[in-house]
Order: structure tokens, then C-alpha cells, then sequence
């Protein structure tokens, strides 16, 4: 979600991370245009068999009005996996 003024680029990558293996970026990078106050989906299919799977998600954007959050659905809209919101709040800042 675009919580700014003006339209803005963002770019999402998302990285499938095994316990004891390296990461493997799975998508992106991903560059979408957001107008101000506008929303977007974006959708990448997970195929883990085994609970020792993570993913990375990585939204590069340099406003900080940008709130991006990141849910799974087993079919999309209708049935979230309950426990699996991370909320904007959950994103950390870092400095490249």
C-alpha cells in the first residue's frame, strides 16, 4: 500500500531459504509502479513439502509511507493461513 502523496517505484524480491542450504531468489526482482493511496498484489506460488523452508521477502522503495505486508493464502482470496500475516510494522529499514 502507497501511504504517500505522489506515485512511486517499488521493487519486491522474494527468496526461498532452506535450513542448511543457501537462498535461491524464486521471484523478482519485481518493479511496480504504485500511484499514491493505491494497492497491489502480487502472487508467487510456494511449493515446500517440509517445514524447514523459509522465504525472504525484500521490498526496496525509499519512502517510508510505503506499507508493504506479505500473507499466505493455500487458494487466493478465500483461505488464509492463519498465523502467516507479516504487517508493515514487521519490515525492518536497512541501509544499502
Amino acid at each position: 500500500m502507497n501511504g504517500g502523496i505522489v506515485g512511486h517505484w517499488i521493487r519486491v524480491k522474494i527468496y526461498k531459504c532452506p535450513v542448511g542450504s543457501p537462498k535461491i531468489a524464486i521471484a523478482g526482482p519485481t518493479a511496480v509502479f504504485l500511484d499514491a493511496r493505491v494497492a497491489a498484489h502480487g502472487e508467487v506460488s510456494l511449493t515446500a513439502n517440509y517445514s524447514s523452508v523459509y522465504y525472504e521477502v525484500v521490498v526496496e522503495d525509499e519512502d517510508m509511507r510505503m506499507q508493504p505486508s506479505v500473507q499466505l493464502f493455500r487458494t487466493y482470496p478465500a483461505d488464509v493461513i492463519a498465523g502467516t500475516l507479516i504487517t508493515p510494522g514487521d519490515f525492518a529499514q536497512t541501509v544499502a
